[in-house]
């Protein structure tokens, strides 16, 4: 990180550059997250919560694939203290904030204190991590997982202390139970290890040092293949098609490795993409000079996965979001490359300058290039007013505007009386009924850029219909979701100062068909008295009541 032979200036300038990267990348994840919407993927493992046991949850990878780890501990606190947008979150955020200082701390025999401030500055300001980060799911969790079991593994070849192979194996088997597809590269680096340990014994050390080495590294092996087996084998025993469903259905084509690779440098915009992929580039050429045999390793890495991936055909796979998915933890290997390339670029340019002078203008000119590269990404837009959809593909799935088809929604008239909330004089929220959870059908980010206002979810559910996907019963009670409110339950004065708006029909004409709903346009009628306003499509009504609208 930072060393001595660093200038008292060049010191203070990194200490500060670090605390920055710590407060912007906590910020920028924990930005208005007690409003964010459970959407899409994340209903995964709430759809498992009501409707499968522990040991149906152990022992299967569902039709719509949930993390088996993250669901049973989910799971578990629901039935103990009723389960929260905070409890869902607090994994993915806490893994999110900590791989920012982490994963550098791993590369800190290998990298330079510039070199590693770059790398942590892009961790925190990278879209797509930040999206993990917020998001419900494994991968902000299996990212640095499988990343530090890859570092564990190089730290215990360059340094042979016995603490850095055993950590390997429950970083590892946590990645790989949370995210199966992680073996890949923690399956790939043991093997390289293991065979550059050999060869490398076999020739330079007498026979009980590297026989003593090799045997630590079997039972390393051993113990990874013990524990994912234990926890792996269970749903592909009972669950088999459920994978075999998902495999060999779609290839890889170009433009998702095009697509990938925006969203893994974090902009929409092609010219930076190619310029970070130049960096990319350059901080291979200095990593193999500097490190020849963690380069072969990590190209070994990257070769096997790839092959696997393109082998596996996986369902989806030609989307890029979904191939960087099942990247995992070498997200952080290309992020630290751009970052080592970076540094060599600002070390050159800053050459010119008094040698005293050089540390402090790199860093100074490596924050304006940060700076830029935030600018030039999603995030000025996606954090742009009162938006609680911030995981809505509409801003995830491709950051290139033009190649994403989510923003089709934008193209949809939005009703004319949300213009009348948005003008309505006080602090209003929305109750939005019936909602669809899939983000194909999801139009609510596209209606909240108009009103500005925030909402809540009106759930139909014991109101005029049964069960239907993306709700709750109201008498279950391992869900207590805040943004969620069900509509059966009569609002109380406490509740004053909301427009209920419940949606007739839905824009598109191949959504899925919910129960006949007009019974609960009946029972809202009889509840809260005329509609303020009401066309073919919606009627709403305001507590407390108004004046009808035109």
């Amino acid at each position: 990180m930072i060393t001595a032979r660093t200038t008292d200036l060049h010191r203070r300038l990194l200490l500060i550059g670090w605390l920055a990267v710590i407060v912007i990348a906590a910020l920028l994840r924990l930005w208005q997250i007690g409003l964010q919407v459970l959407i899409d993927d994340e209903w995964h493992a709430l759809h498992a919560i009501q409707q499968l046991e522990f040991a149906q949850v152990f022992t299967s990878f569902g039709h719509a694939d949930y993390s088996i780890p993250l669901t049973l501990l989910l799971k578990w606190l629901g039935g103990h203290f009723g389960l929260t947008e905070t409890m869902m979150l607090v994994l993915p955020l806490t893994f999110g904030v900590a791989g920012v200082v982490i994963a550098p701390w791993l590369t800190r025999h290998w990298l330079r204190p510039l070199e590693g401030w770059l790398f942590a500055a892009l961790v925190a300001i990278s879209p797509l991590l930040i999206h993990f980060s917020r998001q419900a799911r494994p991968y902000a969790l299996a990212i640095p997982l499988s990343f530090a079991a890859l570092m564990c593994l190089w730290h215990w070849r360059r340094q042979a202390h016995a603490g850095w192979a055993i950590a390997f194996v429950p970083c590892a088997v946590a990645a790989a139970w949370l995210h199966p597809l992680s073996l890949l590269i923690t399956g790939s680096a043991l093997i390289w290890i293991f065979g550059l340990t050999a060869i490398d014994a076999w020739r330079n050390r007498p026979v009980s040092s590297w026989l003593q080495q090799l045997k630590l590294l079997l039972a390393v092996g051993v113990l990874t293949a013990a524990g994912c087996a234990a926890l792996l084998l269970p749903p592909i025993w009972s669950d088999f098609a459920s994978l075999a469903d998902k495999a060999g259905m779609h290839r890889i084509r170009l433009h998702t490795l095009a697509s990938g690779w925006h969203l893994l440098v974090g902009t929409g915009l092609t010219p930076v993409a190619l310029g970070l992929a130049g960096l990319t580039l350059l901080g291979v050429v200095v990593m193999t000079r500097r490190e020849p045999e963690l380069s072969a390793c990590l190209g070994f890495v990257f070769f096997v996965t790839a092959i696997g991936l393109w082998l596996l055909s996986a369902a989806y796979i030609f989307h890029g979001l979904v191939l960087v998915r099942y990247g995992t933890g070498l997200i952080l290997v290309v992020l630290m490359l751009a970052a080592v390339g970076l540094a060599a670029v600002l070390e050159r340019v800053s050459k010119p300058l008094p040698e005293r002078l050089r540390g402090p203008g790199a860093v100074m000119l490596g924050g304006i290039a940060l700076v830029g590269l935030w600018y030039a990404g999603p995030l000025p837009t996606t954090y742009q007013g009162i938006n609680q959809f911030t995981g809505h593909m509409l801003y995830q799935f491709d950051y290139r505007h033009q190649r994403n088809p989510y923003r089709r929604l934008l193209e949809l008239e939005v009703p004319a009386f949300y213009q009348g909330i948005a003008a309505e004089p006080g602090d209003w929220e929305l109750i939005e009924a019936p909602w669809y959870f899939e983000d194909t059908l999801n139009v609510l980010p596209v209606w909240q850029q108009v009103h500005q206002r925030p909402l809540r979810i009106g759930m139909i559910t014991g109101l005029c219909a049964p069960w239907t996907h993306g709700e709750w019963a109201p008498d279950d009670e391992q869900l207590r979701l805040r943004r969620f409110i069900h509509l059966s339950e009569p609002l109380t004065a406490a509740d004053r100062g909301r427009f209920v708006i419940f949606q007739l029909q839905h824009p598109f004409d191949y959504a899925r068909r919910l129960h006949d709903t007009r019974r609960c346009v009946a029972s809202l009628e009889d509840r809260y008295g005329p509609a303020w306003y009401e066309d073919d499509n919606h009627i709403v009504f305001r507590l407390p009541p108004a004046g009808q609208v035109d």
